[in-house]
């Protein structure tokens, strides 16, 4: 039975999370996934990080009823995504977790995000990933957007933007 009554309210088809941290903590995702499951039986969307994604939770996610995940690649240009974005993830990281999800027939979606401060008119279309990434996923969705105006001054204060 699903805690709430929107469920019987509402014909749902699918439950998605709109948190970054969905799969940060292994514990609680392992207890928490098989409770959502019996009790709603919906096909599950969520966000996560291609760093949390080992092949264990990929499997869990799968067996849970995991359809889609997005993860933020924001950049296929490593330098600036780990140092402007202060990502952290390589693009080896991005792409092994994008071959899990292949493999667990997981469809993904990546968050990019295009002009970057100091991003380079050639930085802007490296194409290098992002087509590694569609060799992995047919079902593939990019979701453009563009940096918030707070999120640029944060930028500014670290990196000296320099127009090319």
């Amino acid at each position: 039975m699903f805690p709430w009554p929107i469920k019987k309210k509402y014909p749902l088809r699918v439950i998605r999370f709109f948190d970054e941290t969905f799969t940060y903590d292994k514990k609680w995702l392992k207890e928490f996934l098989p409770k959502l499951k019996r009790k709603i039986n919906l096909p599950i969307s969520f966000l996560a990080r291609a760093n949390e994604l080992d092949e264990e939770t990929v499997k869990l996610l799968k067996k849970c009823g995991c359809e889609c995940i997005f993860m933020g690649v924001e950049t296929g240009n490593e330098t600036l995504r780990n140092e402007v974005l202060n990502k952290n993830l390589s693009n080896e990281t991005i792409i092994n977790a994008a071959r899990l999800l292949k493999k667990y027939k997981i469809k993904f979606g990546t968050y990019n995000i295009f002009v970057l401060p100091k991003e380079t008119i050639n930085e802007a279309f490296e194409t290098g990933l992002a087509v590694e990434m569609k060799k992995l996923s047919e079902d593939r969705e990019a979701n453009p957007q563009t940096l918030s105006e707070a999120a640029i001054r944060s930028i500014e204060m670290n990196v000296k933007l320099t127009p090319e």
